[in-house]
């Protein structure tokens, strides 16, 4: 009975992971000691997926990437992907963002204290990928290309007296510029076959801007 019961179980595990969808396989895990978390962000009329990797350093800034991201309101998207990834990016360094919570960092005061940093590793080149996600739906994936092109931005953040999360902008420098991609989002073909890439399109931020 004992031994049935486990079946069971077991069974009922596999179902609920089948129900809710499995990661898909072309999305890369943090490696150690990054952690892994996501977070939902609206640009224009849909709705897109990000998967991130967050280094919670006390001591020193924090530091945080995008691994990818995908549409999953089923709508069509208005914007390139070089602007939605653009806006993506400039949504997650808002105050609001709900990743901040991640690392359960209390946020110095704004007035004569230095701020908490957050380092963002932004790649420069990204690739959609037409990926099975569950099992049934296929979607485009962003991922960064395997270029080593970034820009290292900091973001810096403080509470003040009524609570309220404040954002400023620090320094940054690019790596390995200038980067290999040289396609607009708007010039690439997107992928029509099961996990077929696109071209690497370009991101620009602040090192490109």
């Amino acid at each position: 009975m004992k031994n049935y019961s486990n079946i069971l179980l077991s069974l009922g595990v596999t179902l609920f992971l089948l129900t809710v969808g499995i990661k898909s396989e072309v999305e890369a895990q943090c490696s150690s000691p990054w952690q892994t978390t996501s977070e939902i962000v609206t640009v224009g009329s849909c709705t897109y997926l990000v998967d991130l990797c967050i280094l919670c350093q006390f001591s020193y800034p924090g530091k945080i990437k995008v691994n990818s991201f995908r549409n999953i309101s089923g709508c069509t998207d208005t914007l390139d992907y070089g602007e939605i990834t653009q806006q993506i990016f400039t949504q997650l360094s808002n105050p609001t963002s709900i990743w901040l919570n991640f690392c359960q960092d209390t946020f110095p005061p704004c007035k004569n204290t230095p701020r908490k940093v957050y380092e963002f590793e932004t790649p420069i080149c990204w690739k959609l990928v037409l990926d099975n996600i569950n099992g049934t739906d296929s979607t485009w994936l962003a991922l960064p290309c395997d270029y080593d092109a970034y820009c290292y931005e900091e973001h810096k953040y403080c509470k003040d007296k009524y609570g309220v999360i404040h954002h400023t902008n620090g320094s940054f420098f690019g790596y390995n510029f200038p980067p290999e991609c040289k396609l607009e989002g708007h010039e690439i073909i997107k992928p029509i076959f099961l996990h077929e890439e696109s071209e690497c399109y370009i991101m620009h931020t602040i090192c490109n801007p």
